[in-house]
């Protein structure tokens, strides 16, 4: 069931055209390597620069891209918060395999190289209100946080030292959308939030694969035998 739902949010995800993507401890949830195979399935890069291999202590995504917008250099950094128990259904071979390094000090050592290469740095931070204004203190160099983890959606940007936090809820019923505009080397910004109301139609497509999910959910439920009713070999009913 868990493979179903990953594979429509990827392709929706696909279709809305996504830039970048972090995960959070809902995603990591049945595994590191069930993450990977979702990835593989995104036009988007997954980023993620405090999730790491123990072994080889490096990161298992990218831990940043660079994006031309409006003619400027942004930097897109991909934290987690390390609060939250790592892969609680994940398969037992994956114990101890990766571990969440911290945020914070990731981005410290992060942002300074991202500084001299971008015009402004941008973090997708899967990670708690205070986690991200901690974040924003350590690193001034930061001009803005988009939170993907607070659920409560805030008509406007949180200021923490030189950083906007920018919330937009959870379950898709807000949009955030920034603009940005280059005069210079001067950068203004304008947040808005933008409710999802019914006047905004279902795409067709996205339309289809909703209704082919719930088949297919219902069709493996259906065919799935009740719990604690399988017969183990050898375990034939007796006449």
């Amino acid at each position: 069931m868990e493979e179903l739902k990953a594979d429509l949010f990827m392709k929706t995800y696909n279709l809305m055209g996504y830039d970048a993507f972090t995960p959070g401890e809902l995603d990591l949830f049945f595994g590191v390597g069930n993450l990977v195979r979702m990835s593989q399935q995104a036009n988007f890069p997954f980023l993620a620069a405090n999730l790491v291999n123990s072994k080889t202590k490096k990161p298992v995504f990218k831990p940043y891209i660079i994006k031309e917008v409006q003619g400027g250099k942004v930097g897109l950094l991909g934290l987690i918060s390390k609060r939250h128990p790592l892969g609680g259904g994940a398969p037992p071979e994956e114990k101890g395999k990766f571990h969440l390094a911290d945020p914070i000090a990731t981005a410290k050592k992060i942002v300074p190289h991202l500084r001299k290469k971008c015009n402004l740095i941008a973090v997708l931070g899967h990670m708690e209100t205070d986690e991200q204004q901690m974040l924003a203190k350590a690193c001034p160099e930061i001009f803005f946080i988009l939170s993907g983890h607070v659920p409560q959606q805030q008509a406007n940007p949180m200021r923490a030292n030189n950083s906007q936090i920018f919330v937009a809820g959870s379950r898709g019923e807000y949009l955030g959308r920034v603009d940005f505009l280059f005069e210079g080397k001067n950068l203004y910004a304008r947040y808005q939030l933008i409710a999802l109301t019914p006047q905004y139609v279902d795409h067709p497509q996205t339309q289809q694969w909703l209704n082919e999910y719930k088949a297919d959910l219902q069709n493996s439920t259906q065919t799935s035998p009740p719990a604690g009713l399988q017969n183990e070999p050898g375990d034939e009913p007796k006449q």
